[in-house]
C-alpha cells in the first residue's frame, strides 16, 4: 500500500474571508471554513502560479492538483460571520452598448450599484487546513499559500507540520472533540450544523452547471463539536488536534 502524508497548515489571515456557494449570485450567504476545492485553490496558486490559468478543456489548472491531494478539510477554533456593504460594477452584466461610456446620463447611473458580501473572521486570525497526499513533495507548496476566498484574502502560513498520515492514526478512537469540518456519511456529530459543500472532484474544476457536493458538519461558531465515528472513518491525531477522515483515502 502506498504511503500518505499529511501537512497541517496553520494560516494566519489578515482580514475576513469570503468563500460564496457555487453558482449563487455575489450576495449569497458564504461557509463558515474553506471547502475543499477552495483549499485546493489555495494550494495551487504556489504550485501553478507560472502555468496558464486555464486548461484548453475550460478547467482551472487547479484540477492537476487531483492527481496528488487525495483529502482536504479546514478548521478554526471558532468563527464570526459578518456582512458588509460594497460598491458594485454594473456594466459587465449588462448589454454590450453600455460598456462604452457615452453622453446618456441615465446608462452612467446604471454603471454602479450595491452588494451585500458576506466575509467570515476567525478567533486570533487563525485558520487551519489539512491536506493529504500520496506525494510528500507537493505537499511543501504548502508554505507558499498566501490567498484564500472570491476575494483573494491575504494569508500567511504561521506553522507547517508534514509527516506520515500512519504516525496520527488513532484506529482505537469512537468519539472525539474536533474543529475540523466531517463529512456527514463519516460520523454523527454535535453541536454543529450541516453545509452542502463541493468536494475534491474534476467536475467542481471545470465549467459545469451541476456542482458536485456533499454534506459536511461544521461546527457551531463557538467551540469544537463532539463526533461518534462511524466504521468507514479513521481519527489522525496530530499534536493537539484531532481529525476525523475516510479510510479510504489511506488505501
Amino acid at each position: 500500500m502506498p504511503k500518505a502524508y499529511l501537512a497541517l497548515t496553520k494560516i494566519q489571515t489578515f482580514s475576513p474571508i469570503s468563500i460564496a456557494v457555487p453558482l449563487t449570485y455575489l450576495s449569497s450567504p458564504v461557509y463558515p471554513l474553506p471547502p475543499q476545492t477552495t483549499a485546493l485553490g489555495a494550494l495551487a496558486y504556489p504550485l501553478l502560479r507560472n502555468s496558464p490559468e486555464e486548461l484548453e478543456q475550460g478547467c482551472s489548472s487547479a484540477i492537476k492538483l487531483l492527481d496528488y491531494i487525495v483529502y482536504a478539510t479546514a478548521g478554526a477554533e471558532s468563527y464570526t460571520i459578518t456582512r458588509t456593504i460594497e460598491r458594485m460594477y454594473n456594466t459587465v452584466y449588462q448589454k454590450t452598448v453600455r460598456w462604452v461610456p457615452t453622453d446618456r446620463g441615465n446608462d452612467e447611473k446604471l454603471r454602479w450599484g450595491i452588494l451585500a458580501t458576506g466575509y467570515v473572521t476567525y478567533l486570533n486570525n487563525s485558520l487551519y487546513i489539512l491536506y493529504i497526499s500520496k506525494n510528500r513533495d507537493i505537499l511543501q507548496y504548502v508554505y507558499g499559500i498566501t490567498r484564500i476566498g472570491k476575494k483573494e484574502g491575504l494569508v500567511s502560513v504561521e506553522e507547517v507540520l508534514i509527516d506520515e498520515v500512519d504516525k496520527h492514526v488513532d484506529d482505537s478512537a469512537i468519539k472525539v472533540e474536533i474543529t475540523f469540518y466531517v463529512p456527514r456519511h463519516l460520523a454523527e456529530c454535535y453541536p454543529a450544523k450541516v453545509y452542502s459543500m463541493p468536494i475534491l472532484h474534476r467536475d467542481n474544476f471545470c465549467q459545469s452547471i451541476r456542482p458536485q457536493v456533499q454534506e459536511f458538519y461544521v461546527p457551531l461558531e463557538v467551540g469544537k463539536m463532539v463526533c461518534r465515528v462511524l466504521d468507514n472513518a479513521t481519527v489522525l491525531r496530530i499534536n493537539d488536534q484531532e481529525v476525523v477522515i475516510p479510510k479510504t483515502v489511506l488505501r
